[in-house]
């Protein structure tokens, strides 16, 4: 097969394109939004560019497109994510449990713990548009923290103080990073950039928020005052998820989705060198650093990444032929006995639509 000459053509980095096919006259590329950005849709452009416009199609994720003439098929998943919870220790340690801490009818994602073991944060769409949650420990007294509304929020942070939740939205037309306080709701915007700023996390001292940006033309490591003002580069060669080492000493983080740089990697919080500190691939928003290790969820799995022994061992399997599947985040206790992720149960079913056009 003889491939075509010629430097590539960006037709769009419309919400992570994936998936793409051509239309049957070859005048379109149709295109899903990566489910990374919390929903996954069909869209279609022109091969010369312009603005991407939204397919119609019946559901809710759509996924997997193919056109043959004039038919488009491609698969609905159906199924919503709740947040469960895992025993690290104890007799219950590492069994599965037999239903959600709490479940509603709509999509739950992003658990963390309150510094305090406390308190939950999470966000959910159960409003119409993901917001920012919070209940107790136990799933009971669930709040609606935050009305966004032009635009889905989500990774949600606690300080180190308990007393403000630091997450990202996109109200303001692109990604940018707020804070909202744990008890009356007040929201403050932190970054204010015209470029994309999301994923925070807090210093330890709580006076640094952490983000990832592609302001300086290409996604790194960020951290701002957690009061607002100048943002000071970490990283050059490539971040975006980062949290900070229990001592305080280092900023592990990883990359962003489709980048080249793979793996876990840290930088002094002074910035500097960076390393590479495991080559095991994790799932971005899927992980959680402790003073022993790091929790992840890749593959189906939930895992421990050991800093002594440097070995990872996987703590529960998910189950593909119930088609239940692991969703966004994962969140560990301050003491380290147990932890949430969000999970669920979905069904994919292949949709046609006859004399697509």
């Amino acid at each position: 097969m003889v491939l075509p000459d010629g430097e590539p053509k960006l037709v769009t980095d419309y919400d992570y394109p994936w998936q793409a096919c051509w239309t049957a006259d070859s005048r379109e590329i149709l295109f899903v939004t990566h489910p990374d950005t919390g929903q996954s849709a069909l869209w279609r452009i022109f091969v010369n560019g312009g603005e991407p416009r939204r397919v119609p199609a019946r559901g809710e994720a759509v996924s997997t497109p193919a056109i043959s003439r004039n038919r488009l098929a491609y698969v609905n998943t159906t199924g919503n994510s709740d947040i469960w919870r895992l025993e690290l220790t104890g007799k219950e340690a590492m069994k599965p449990p037999s239903k959600p801490l709490f479940s509603w009818s709509s999509q739950e994602a992003n658990p963390r713990i309150s510094p305090d073991g406390s308190r939950i944060v999470f966000n959910s769409d159960r409003s119409g548009s993901f917001e920012i949650w919070v209940c107790d420990a136990d799933g009971t007294n669930p709040i609606r923290l935050t009305d966004m509304k032009a635009g889905d929020s989500g990774c949600p942070t606690w300080s180190p103080d308990g007393k403000n939740i630091a997450f990202d939205s996109a109200k303001s037309g692109n990604w940018d990073v707020y804070v909202v306080s744990a008890e009356v709701g007040l929201v403050r915007r932190i970054t204010t950039d015209l470029a994309e700023e999301g994923s925070p996390s807090w210093s330890r001292d709580g006076r640094w928020i952490y983000f990832g940006s592609n302001r300086s033309g290409s996604y790194q490591v960020w951290k701002v005052p957690s009061e607002g003002g100048q943002a000071i580069q970490m990283t050059k060669d490539g971040g975006y998820y980062a949290q900070e080492s229990a001592d305080g000493q280092f900023v592990y983080y990883l990359t962003r989705y489709r980048s080249q740089k793979k793996g876990l990697w840290r930088v002094p919080v002074s910035g500097g060198l960076e390393t590479l500190v495991s080559d095991r691939e994790f799932s971005r928003v899927q992980w959680n650093l402790t003073d022993r290790g790091v929790y992840s969820i890749f593959d189906n799995s939930i895992s421990f990444l050991d800093f002594a022994t440097r070995r990872v061992r996987s703590l529960a399997p998910g189950s593909n032929d119930l088609g239940y599947q692991f969703g966004s985040g994962l969140g560990v206790s301050p003491d380290g006995k147990w932890l949430l992720y969000s999970a669920g149960i979905y069904n994919d079913d292949i949709m046609m639509i006859d004399n697509f056009r």
